[in-house]
């Protein structure tokens, strides 16, 4: 499944949706800000009920707004409800700036390259 959204302020967000063995690894590129957030939400609406784990890969995300950390927070709230574990893998360095300055980064368990947790 891919999904993408153009923004009237430049820039396009794709989501690409991947599943395999119960996990589904989404691969977030561009910027997930005001204008784009909704992609990312539809593109996992109907997965949350379904999946067990949800990783999302924004090693290809190079600007995320508040609206942008707002939603992976939404998303974080609405996989906890359907007892599914989200993820957050590859943050780029602003992005990780982000969630460490909202102190929200705790939230997500680290995960490596290839869906393997990290010790």
């Amino acid at each position: 499944m891919e999904g993408s959204s153009n923004s009237k302020s430049g820039g396009v967000c794709t989501i690409d949706v991947q599943s395999k063995d119960g996990t589904v690894l989404v691969k977030c590129k561009g910027r997930l800000v005001f204008e784009q957030t909704d992609i990312l939400k539809d593109a996992l609406r109907d997965l949350l009920p379904k999946s067990r784990r949800i990783v999302i890969d924004l090693s290809e995300v190079d600007y995320m707004d508040s609206t942008g950390l707002g939603r992976v927070l939404y998303l974080y709230a609405s996989a906890k409800n359907s007892h599914c574990e989200l993820q957050l893998v590859n943050l780029a360095p602003r992005v990780r700036q982000l969630f460490e300055m909202t102190d929200t980064l705790s939230l997500f368990e680290p995960c490596g390259e290839h869906n393997i947790r990290m010790s």
